[in-house]
């Protein structure tokens, strides 16, 4: 796990504030293995006291997943780039030339700054990728729901600890660090709202290992009825996804690779859920899905017991449609095959 360190180093690179030539901001760079065909840059805006994005720049991503775009600031500002999937922050001065380059497999870890005020942004990259494994680690380490507001108001101190040493670091972001930090606080009863959540989730893992899942109801391509009972006898991998799921249609390669590998004795059911039904029609054929569902939003409330709060999710099912796991591994894993 990374930690963020503010070593005299780094002190040491504050951006110069020696004035650009009046010219629009200009961003460049390349997305790998990219889930979309555009990328974004936009700003926090409020309008009649509510928050919102305005995008500034929007640019196509050309073949090897190039990009240009150019905007105008008039002071520094935080934005917020938008590859279709993911997001991240960065922050910017009037005039700068800047550079960034990612993989969408390991957006947060592969995420590197170029050109003006690199440092900066390299650096807020880092404290954000810290920040979510000291997240992921606390809710890792909590056991029960009790102890999880104590947990989240220790982290969130330490956190802001953080982001003061990086304002003395960087003087001229010291405002909008300051609005981050408050915003952070702010977000900490969520933060301990997803907690509690995931906690529950964990043990409804374990709870629901051999319940059976045969009255699972949706329909099929052709708008009759189908329940999983159908798919009772062979070991059933399920896929809950929908037609404008970034993450989902990552996935489908090599969701589609193990179809072709083991459907000959696996089923593969792809599950479409807050969706809509012509669009998942359209897609499924297209992708050539074996097994197909759609379940209307009216008929969510089936999955409640199985905690089906965000997609993609896979599950796995054996013979008898007794639950293996209700939160099995990503096809791209390359762990999945080991429910088989």
């Amino acid at each position: 796990m990374r930690v963020p360190v503010l070593p005299c180093a780094i002190m040491a690179c504050l951006v110069s504030m020696a004035a650009h030539a009046a010219q629009p901001n200009r961003l460049s760079g390349r997305i790998i293995a990219p889930t979309g065909d555009s990328v974004f840059v936009q700003q926090a805006v409020v309008v009649s006291g509510k928050a919102s994005e305005r995008t500034l720049a929007a640019a196509k991503l050309d073949a090897n997943g190039g990009f240009r775009m150019a905007f105008d600031l008039d002071s520094a500002q935080a934005l917020t780039f938008f590859d279709g999937n993911e997001i991240t922050q960065f922050f910017a001065l009037p005039g700068e030339q800047q550079e960034l380059t990612l993989h969408t497999a390991y957006f947060d870890e592969s995420l590197y700054f170029a050109g003006d005020g690199a440092g900066r942004n390299n650096a807020l990259a880092g404290l954000a990728l810290a920040n979510e494994n000291e997240w992921n680690r606390v809710a890792q380490d909590a056991a029960d729901t009790a102890h999880v507001d104590e947990q989240v108001d220790a982290l969130v101190e330490r956190l802001a600890k953080v982001m003061d040493e990086y304002a003395v670091a960087y003087p001229e972001l010291a405002n909008l660090l300051a609005e981050r930090k408050a915003a952070d606080l702010q977000g900490a009863a969520q933060q301990k709202q997803w907690m509690q959540s995931r906690i529950l989730f964990k043990k409804r893992v374990v709870e629901m290992v051999g319940q059976p899942m045969t009255n699972l109801m949706g329909r099929d391509l052709d708008g009759g009825k189908l329940d999983l009972a159908r798919y009772k006898g062979r070991i059933t991998v399920l896929d809950f996804w929908a037609t404008w799921c970034g993450p989902c249609k990552a996935e489908m390669p090599a969701w589609e690779a193990l179809q072709k590998e083991y459907g000959d004795r696996i089923n593969f059911v792809s599950i479409s859920v807050w969706d809509n039904e012509d669009k998942w029609k359209e897609m499924s054929k297209s992708l050539g899905h074996a097994h197909s569902m759609f379940i209307p939003k009216t008929d969510l409330g089936q999955l409640e017991p199985y905690m089906v709060n965000a997609i993609p999710r896979y599950m796995v099912l054996d013979k008898d449609l007794r639950i293996v796991t209700i939160d099995a591994p990503r096809p791209s894993s390359g762990e999945l095959q080991k429910f088989f």
